[in-house]
């Protein structure tokens, strides 16, 4: 009888000591609530694209929802490589003072960038794609709905966390296993990875990690902690601020958070990339002229990268461009991701990076992306200003 050595062998394991799981480097997140939405929600529909995409759609009245009600739903792409990407897209914030953001889900994988299969730099062309659609106007982190004008009704759902959470274990289901994830977060997807990453640690436990943060490293208005303590109060994220990182925000950034993350996990990899002067970040969201912010950009980039050498690397360009690795020379700028703004596509060109022509010294974002994640001796950041001529 075949199945009798199968019943001992189950027996066996049953009575076998179980495997603890890994140690959470971020536990204190995840004791003050980080994991809350993980299982709250299965997707209410599954649709093949038939074009090796699948769309995950979720009930809004399963928590899940956009900024102003509308359906949320994220997205898969199939590749033929073992690796993960993990991105979360772009498209402004949404607060009291300011709302330049997503209503809608995009609707679709952009196949430009890093996410261009056919780009030949492009390192991880090949590898499995789970697309965090960005309609929540929170950087994947608020967690309240507002009634701005006091009416009954409520007026922005900031649902980012609920539906990060949900985004991430529908591709667990689909990807369980891949050889190592990268987590890309471009423009407000950047300023996302930084609780993105101990949540993909909460559904991803043992599997390498590498963060890309492409124009969002965490910058704020300097000096001016209540700047953005008045963001963490009003989209309800204060829980995901760890209570022992005391001066997290205390100089008006929130890269606190990602020396408090690098710290705690001697695994994580941030490959940090930006212009010196962002405008979008700089200008339009902070309000800050471009000399300022780039000196602040350079100290707290440079601040990151001596206090974790080899876990912190920097890509710098001189200049005012928003974004690179959400596309390339080849793209289509109608359907560029990044910037929530009816923008023409002729200034577009002129506002935005680019994965493979934005260089430094000749070595584009895209080849000193791919050094970095294959480990070539001698890999390091690089900073135009800092070169010499």
């Amino acid at each position: 009888m075949r199945w009798i050595p199968g019943l001992a062998l189950a027996l066996m394991i049953g009575c076998a000591d179980p495997v603890p799981d890994p140690p959470h480097p971020f536990q204190e997140i995840v004791d003050q609530g980080l994991n809350i939405y993980l299982g709250s929600a299965a997707p209410s529909e599954v649709t093949d694209n038939g074009d090796g995409t699948r769309t995950y759609h979720f009930d809004p009245d399963d928590g899940p929802i956009c900024l102003g009600g509308a359906p949320f739903s994220a997205m898969t792409r199939s590749g033929e490589g073992d690796g993960l990407i993990l991105f979360l897209q772009g498209g402004g914030a949404c607060w009291s003072t300011l709302c330049q953001a997503f209503y809608e889900v995009l609707g679709l994988v952009p196949p430009v960038g890093i996410l261009n299969t056919e780009l030949p730099v492009n390192p991880v062309a090949d590898w499995d794609v789970g697309y965090v659609s960005y309609c929540d106007g929170s950087l994947f982190a608020g967690d309240v709905d507002i009634d701005d004008d006091g009416d009954g009704v409520i007026d922005r759902y900031h649902r980012g966390l609920h539906n990060l959470s949900v985004s991430l274990e529908a591709f667990k289901t689909e990807f369980p296993n891949p050889s190592r994830i990268l987590l890309v977060g471009s423009s407000a997807g950047a300023y996302g990875t930084i609780i993105a990453s101990a949540l993909a640690r909460s559904v991803y436990p043992e599997v390498p990690l590498d963060v890309v943060a492409d124009a969002g490293i965490g910058l704020g208005k300097p000096g001016k902690p209540e700047s953005i303590q008045s963001l963490i109060d009003e989209w309800n994220i204060s829980h995901l601020i760890p209570e022992s990182c005391t001066d997290c925000v205390g100089d008006g950034h929130i890269t606190g958070v990602t020396d408090w993350a690098l710290s705690r996990d001697p695994n994580l990899r941030v490959f940090a990339i930006s212009s010196e002067q962002d405008i979008v970040i700089s200008f339009f969201f902070l309000a800050l002229s471009g000399p300022l912010y780039a000196e602040h950009l350079l100290a707290e980039t440079a601040e990151l990268e001596a206090a974790h050498p080899g876990q912190f690397h920097r890509f710098i360009f001189e200049g005012d461009r928003h974004t690179t690795v959400s596309i390339d020379t080849t793209a289509d700028l109608s359907l560029a991701a990044g910037i929530p703004l009816e923008v023409d596509p002729a200034l577009l060109s002129t506002i935005l990076g680019t994965f493979d022509g934005t260089k430094i010294g000749g070595v584009s974002v895209a080849e000193w992306l791919a050094d970095g994640l294959a480990g070539v001796e001698g890999f390091s950041s690089l900073v135009e200003s800092e070169m010499a001529p």
